[in-house]
């Protein structure tokens, strides 16, 4: 299905609805450089559990890339404030009121802080979503960090008009405009609220989060005294002491016939 943003994109989304009414909603909103069709299994788990789950690709990725990626102008805050919020008000508008969940996975959480209205996203779910800050990834991957924005993405977005990601087998091609805010946010100690400034920063502040990786307790420090650091394996990364959302995301993964339809958690940093 093709969804129309506030300023008249259109963006490619797919809507996986539970056979009976549904108990609540999901939005899985993807990482940098990953399509929907990473996330089909665990859409199909979670219908299959009544809820009903969209899933969509950013404009210039996957199914909503039409024509040259050089000519795609959108920005991550684009995908934020125009795509993601597009995708709220579609499944809220099918959701018939019951609880709408958001389930980002690496950028795909850290948008949440861009939403223009966060009122209707009832529980969020954030997985491997700490700070891009390059210095913030593990001591083996640092350099290969330094050297893509150091080196690949200032040579080759001016170059092709756009990150050449496929080819080069680092994130997937991504928009010049989106790949060069990013790597401006990677480069920020205090990764997007450091390289947008204060109204952005005050607008992550007001993120109310029950689990926060250590990395982004610096981004946003009103979570100080209430954030923890959970053990880098999946399981670690959600913590089922807190609500149904978390519990069912876990259980998906751990079932034999969930991992048979092909799913995998992937701990990317983006």
């Amino acid at each position: 299905m093709q969804i129309r943003t506030s300023v008249g994109h259109e963006i490619a989304a797919e809507l996986f609805a539970p056979a009976a009414e549904p108990r609540g909603a999901a939005l899985i909103v993807p990482a940098m450089g990953v399509t929907q069709d990473y996330y089909r299994a665990l859409a199909t788990w979670l219908a299959g559990q009544g809820v009903l789950t969209a899933t969509f690709d950013y404009r210039g990725m996957g199914q909503s890339r039409n024509g040259r990626l050089r000519d795609v102008d959108a920005t991550v805050i684009d995908w934020a404030v125009e795509d993601c919020a597009a995708m709220v008000d579609t499944v809220a508008a099918r959701a018939l009121g019951k609880p709408l969940t958001w389930i980002g996975h690496s950028l795909g959480g850290q948008l949440l802080g861009l939403l223009p209205d966060r009122a209707r996203i009832a529980k969020a779910v954030a997985i491997a979503a700490g700070s891009g800050y390059w210095r913030d990834n593990s001591p083996g991957l640092r350099w290969r960090v330094w050297v893509l924005w150091g080196l690949l993405v200032p040579v080759t977005v001016p170059l092709f008009g756009y990150f050449p990601g496929k080819r080069l087998r680092v994130v997937g091609d991504v928009p010049g405009p989106a790949m060069k805010q990013w790597r401006r946010w990677c480069l920020d100690r205090d990764y997007v609220v450091g390289a947008e400034g204060e109204a952005v920063r005050a607008r992550y502040a007001a993120v109310d989060t029950l689990a926060r990786p250590a990395s982004l307790i610096r981004i946003e420090p009103s979570s100080q005294g209430r954030a923890h650091s959970p053990d880098p394996a999946v399981d670690g990364t959600l913590d089922d002491r807190h609500d149904d959302a978390l519990r069912a995301v876990r259980a998906g993964w751990k079932s034999d016939a969930y991992r048979s339809a092909g799913w995998r958690p992937r701990l990317a940093r983006s």
